[in-house]
């Protein structure tokens, strides 16, 4: 159930499948398979995506949070920049944002991590169930979790809770922020 994503790797377009054998690169042109390294982090259900910035891709589940350097995909060596045993989401897909890799379990513990080096640098229990991805507008951070609550943070290496609002309906997927 991931969501892949497309990137220009070694000057091919690759799709980058997260599925049980690991995170796989298929030529997107031909379909062949260029590599496939195993990472392990994942179980659960397979929903949560990867996501990337500008040089990982990074691989949140729920036994471990793995980052992979894009520039070492092409199988000649290991991609594996570090692994933490931060325990990632199942459902909701992570966020990278200003140098940080931000994340919920479906329980409502929210982590914040180091994108460069995966240390942890906040963790802190939000109130209800998440399946919704975080989102991101600016250097705001919004957490909304299945009952509606929306937990808005600023994308930073400390915790600081900004708002909290009530949307007053059940919400199981990301919103989309238009203009901004």
């Amino acid at each position: 159930s991931r969501t892949p994503l497309i990137r220009v790797l070694d000057g091919k377009a690759t799709l980058l499948v997260w599925g049980p054998g690991g995170l796989a690169g298929y030529d997107l042109q031909g379909g062949q398979m260029r590599w496939c390294h195993p990472i392990g982090a994942g179980g659960g259900d397979m929903v949560a995506s990867p996501t990337v910035d500008k040089t990982h891709v990074f691989c949140a589940g729920t036994r471990e949070t793995v980052a992979l350097a894009l520039t070492k995909l092409d199988g000649r060596e290991d991609p594996v920049v570090w692994r933490t045993k931060a325990r990632g989401p199942n459902c909701a897909s992570p966020l990278a944002l200003n140098g940080l890799l931000l994340f919920v379990t479906d329980e409502g513990i929210a982590t914040c991590l180091d994108a460069e080096t995966g240390e942890q640098l906040w963790r802190t229990r939000l109130k209800g169930d998440y399946y919704a991805s975080p989102i991101a507008v600016g250097d705001l951070v919004y957490f909304c979790n299945a009952a509606g609550v929306t937990t808005v943070v600023a994308a930073d290496r400390e915790f600081r809770r900004l708002a909290e609002n009530q949307l007053r309906e059940q919400t199981l997927a990301s919103f989309a922020p238009v203009n901004g």
